[in-house]
Formats: C-alpha cells, structure tokens, sequence
C-alpha cells in the first residue's frame, strides 16, 4: 500500500509498504525495475530472509503526475541465481 505521499521539490513522494514472499531457501536480493513515471528509493530491509516478509520504499513520482503506476519486484536468491517477480500496481 502506498501512503504519507508529501510534495517535495515539486515532486509528490509516496511510502510504499509491501509484504513479499521469499520462495528460497536462502535470503534474497530485493530489486524493482525503473519505470518512466518516477523513481524508487532504497529498499528495506534488503536482502530479506526466507518467507513472508514486509518491506518498505519510496517512490517519487516525476511530473506529469499519473494516477496508477506498474512496476515488477524482483528477489534473487545470490546462491542459485534463481528469480521470482510479482508485478503490481498502486495508485499515486
């Protein structure tokens, strides 16, 4: 969920929380792809243990404002390599 968004800048900057699901058997790597509509700060906790798992960012959102963005978390498991994504969506 996304919340607390402030004007900064110019720039609107929003708290996203998200709950992730770690599948691997080892901590993983957290990334999110960069998308045109803004910016995502840095991730954290990252990397996460095993399991459910809450995480927090932030995210700037460059002008012109948009109402939904989509973007695609990724975790990596740095021993085998293996990745999962989940696509989502919040609305700015």
């Amino acid at each position: 969920c996304a919340h607390c968004h402030e004007l900064e800048g110019g720039n609107w900057t929003y708290d996203i929380d998200l709950t992730v699901l770690n599948p691997f058997a080892n901590a993983a790597n957290i990334s999110i792809t960069p998308i045109a509509a803004g910016t995502f700060g840095p991730i954290s906790p990252n990397p996460v243990p095993p399991g459910m798992q809450n995480v927090s960012t932030t995210f700037t959102d460059i002008a012109p404002v948009d109402q939904i963005i989509c973007f695609k978390v990724i975790l990596t498991d740095p021993v085998t390599n293996k990745t999962c994504h989940l696509v989502t969506q919040m609305s700015t």
